[in-house]
């Protein structure tokens, strides 16, 4: 593909889109017709946190350790791209607020303050709305047109994007299944190829105390730790979804309580895949490291991108070339990557 994508953060641009209910639930209503009004503290600071250019979970670790507080304390929905911009909520105990407000981050933009009687959970937003330039498109517009026509109509199938397998030189999906299978020599031995903070704190800890695999996973935040298993669940998935030729139907993220006879349309794949894999459903969960344990879910085969519109103009750095600005919604967990690669391939 000679489409030039993410050449500038700016290219890239990702709001996070998140439920913030701040009106009377219907039980919150009758309590206080009947004058039994419990008392609601707001003990959360929820804001946007804009980042450009910068690695999510870096930017969680210069926020815990300006604010001193640990990683585990900031409340947050989904990680987001590193070369974009990207807009988020982010909670941070209320107690914190004068820090944050002062706070400066390079690379970071932090503002819509408002307070909240409880912290930001993960996998709670609706998902993300995307303003993508692409640049150096040598196709024909008409012919674009078509297949993003036809991707409106038809949905595209959801398979998990690059961004999910690659912090670890692409290898997160590999780090998974070792720490799935028990494996934790190789999967440190894995983590500490690469130069980042987190992974010199687990070199320094295996220093200290050599061979103690398990507990310089344990160096590393819980939640990036449980995106290894996630990447290898989804490796999984990829995999099924590219043999499965079907209409649409849920494909299970497999776990340990995944029941695969429960999905007749991909039974038989599955298996195949687990038998290749050499792996069984029940070691996922996880008996040494049980905060790894995984119980598995299942996603839809399509997703169907909302609100998609699409312009052309020509692309002045990439001579007798077009630029195509792509606008678009997608649920949570699914890729805008994706989107590009499947019009790229149609």
């Amino acid at each position: 593909m000679d489409w030039k994508i993410k050449e500038n953060p700016e290219d890239f641009v990702v709001k996070e889109v998140i439920f913030d209910r701040t009106e009377e639930s219907w039980k919150e209503k009758m309590q206080r017709i009947r004058g039994n009004i419990p008392e609601k503290k707001e003990r959360y600071l929820w804001f946007t946190l804009m980042k450009k250019n910068r690695d999510f979970f870096t930017v969680i670790g210069e926020l815990g350790s300006a604010l001193r507080i640990s990683t585990k304390d900031i409340g947050y929905s989904g990680t987001k791209d590193r070369k974009a911009v990207t807009y988020q909520t982010i909670s941070v105990p209320i107690e914190k607020e004068k820090e944050v407000r002062s706070l400066k981050i390079k690379g970071v933009v932090i503002s819509d303050f408002r307070s909240r009687n409880r912290p930001i959970k993960l996998g709670e937003h609706k998902g993300n709305a995307f303003e993508i330039v692409i640049r150096n498109v040598s196709d024909e517009k008409d012919a674009l047109a078509e297949k993003i026509e036809r991707m409106k109509k038809d949905g595209m199938i959801n398979y998990f994007g690059e961004q999910r397998f690659g912090s670890v030189s692409g290898a997160n999906h590999i780090i998974g299944k070792l720490l799935v299978k028990g494996d934790f020599k190789n999967a440190a031995e894995i983590m500490t190829e690469t130069d980042g903070s987190y992974e010199r704190k687990m070199s320094a800890y295996l220093k200290k105390f050599p061979g103690d695999y398990t507990g310089a996973i344990k160096q590393l935040p819980l939640r990036m730790v449980k995106m290894f298993v996630h990447a290898y669940q989804s490796n999984i998935w990829n995999k099924c979804a590219v043999r499965y030729d079907g209409d649409n139907t849920a494909i299970p993220i497999v776990g340990h309580k995944t029941v695969l006879k429960n999905y007749p349309k991909v039974n038989e794949i599955l298996n195949s895949i687990l038998v290749e894999e050499d792996i069984y459903t029940e070691e996922f969960g996880n008996t040494v490291l049980r905060e790894l344990s995984s119980r598995g879910t299942e996603r839809e085969y399509l997703v169907f991108p909302k609100d998609f519109t699409y312009s052309f103009s020509a692309d002045r750095k990439h001579k007798g070339r077009k630029i195509m600005k792509l606008s678009f919604f997608l649920p949570k967990g699914s890729y805008a990557t994706e989107v590009i690669r499947q019009l790229s391939e149609a």
